[in-house]
């Protein structure tokens, strides 16, 4: 599985003039009944939402007021994630006649009729506070402060990432969350900017819409659903100066080292990108060599030796990708903590989608447990992983014949890829006739059916 959370919208979305359709209701509780998890996004206050939504329980988390209040349907806590206006800017607006006026714990709103005098009263009282607009709305809150961060507060209390939620919406504040998500939805009904970003659009509206998605979702995991903006692929470099991407999901690549003693600028570059795009991923690192991109830690050194349960802790956060140095693991050990600490991953991905790539440096050295990873599936599977050794054929065919996508750097590419297919006693594909130049790499994808691809190795800023 790959989605675990499906977030949506409630007014115009979720519910048709407020109200949820009954078979939407059923098909929210299919949602969970199948291990998945639900979040409401809401402008509306809380108390509102809780009155014309009775089954608002159905959810766990629901983020009220355009993403200023966390609601916790388990525990019936609610937080609120940012400072309120000062009451004199309520007070103001009410005193200049702006009528309707709704005060929520933090948003006030009204309609965009009285935008001009909003935007006055607080220029006048040198306030940092936007205005967000929804369908004749404006809806007032601090700057900074949207959906979108919102959902980031209800999926880190969920262990969750947005790269493994499906987002769904229909009006102009629904922009900010959508973008987070790894899938957008639009329903049939949405304006027509929000469908024009959505990667699917509903054939059904509002309420209807929402339940035509979760049958989607329950059905195939929406597998037929493309990105609009290659926001699941990251850049290894260029083709003719197009852009070489690699899908994060479902690739599980094979980065023979070009020397022992030289830092792979492909790793350093493939982790670098994966924690840019805020993707989380284990890396496991024998030698002690690997750098840690923004976004990852570091866990041991050659003094002291990684536990299983720190490693743990910190995959609980999802935005936290690890790099679990074992220089501090006596050799004969280091097999052991690596079978010990990949039934842990696979339970991890199993309930969460994430890490959403593990990384194994050295991967002859743990030849055995990766035949059972492999097998059982915490390495391989809707999720990517990568593979590191200094030549192909140090790896059992078993393992090899599972990786889809090969890389060769320096200056042995074509060896690289030859010695792969003898291992795997498959013929090799024409290769182009290349010599390998400073910073180059071949590129190859077995699932793609095309032959091995030159091109110009670039993992800078993406």
């Amino acid at each position: 599985m790959r989605y675990f959370a499906l977030a949506t919208d409630y007014d115009g979305t979720l519910a048709d003039e407020s109200v949820v359709h009954p078979e939407t209701l059923k098909m929210l509780w299919r949602l969970r009944s199948s291990g998945r998890h639900l979040v409401l996004v809401t402008g509306r206050l809380l108390p509102d939402l809780k009155t014309v939504f009775p089954e608002f329980e159905v959810f766990e988390q629901i983020v009220a007021e355009n993403g200023a209040v966390l609601y916790n349907t388990r525990t019936k806590t609610e937080s609120v994630l940012c400072e309120a206006p000062p009451e004199e800017f309520a007070a103001t607006l009410i005193r200049k006649g702006v009528d309707p006026l709704e005060i929520g714990r933090v948003l006030v709103a009204t309609l965009d009729d009285h935008k001009q005098t909003v935007l006055q009263t607080i220029e006048e009282l040198g306030l940092e506070l936007q205005i967000i607009f929804n369908k004749g709305a404006a809806m007032v809150l601090p700057s900074g402060v949207n959906k979108a961060t919102g959902l980031y507060a209800a999926l880190r209390q969920l262990g969750l990432s947005a790269h493994n939620t499906v987002g769904a919406g229909d009006a102009e504040n629904d922009h900010a969350f959508l973008k987070i998500c790894e899938r957008s939805v639009a329903v049939a009904n949405a304006l027509p900017a929000l469908k024009a970003k959505a990667d699917l659009v509903t054939s059904a509206p509002s309420s209807a819409g929402v339940a035509e998605l979760i049958g989607r979702l329950l059905d195939d995991d929406l597998t037929s659903v493309l990105a609009r903006n290659d926001r699941d692929s990251i850049v290894l470099g260029a083709v003719r100066d197009r852009p070489l991407r690699m899908p994060v999901y479902g690739t599980t690549l094979l980065a023979p080292r070009t020397s022992d003693r030289e830092r792979s600028p492909l790793i350093i570059g493939v982790t670098g990108r994966l924690a840019e795009a805020g993707y989380q991923f284990l890396a496991i690192d024998p030698r002690g060599d690997h750098e840690a991109p923004e976004g990852a830690v570091i866990l041991g050194d050659k003094k002291r030796a990684p536990t299983i349960d720190e490693v743990l802790k910190g995959l609980a956060r999802a935005g936290q990708s690890l790099i679990v140095n074992l220089l501090g693991v006596p050799s004969q050990k280091r097999q052991t903590f690596f079978e010990d600490l990949l039934p842990r991953v696979r339970e991890l991905r199993i309930r969460t989608g994430r890490p959403h790539w593990v990384i194994v440096d050295g991967a002859h050295y743990m030849m055995p447990v990766m035949q059972r990873a492999i097998e059982d599936g915490p390495v391989k599977g809707p999720t990517g992983a990568m593979l590191i050794a200094m030549e192909p054929d140090e790896i059992p065919p078993g393992i090899l014949c599972a990786i889809d996508t090969v890389i060769a750097t320096g200056n042995k590419q074509e060896e690289t890829v030859r010695k792969f297919c003898t291992a795997c006693n498959q013929n090799c594909p024409p290769i182009p006739a290349n010599k390998p130049q400073e910073g180059t790499a071949l590129f190859w994808s077995r699932k793609s059916g095309h032959p091995p691809l030159p091109f110009q190795l670039n993992l800078g800023a993406n």
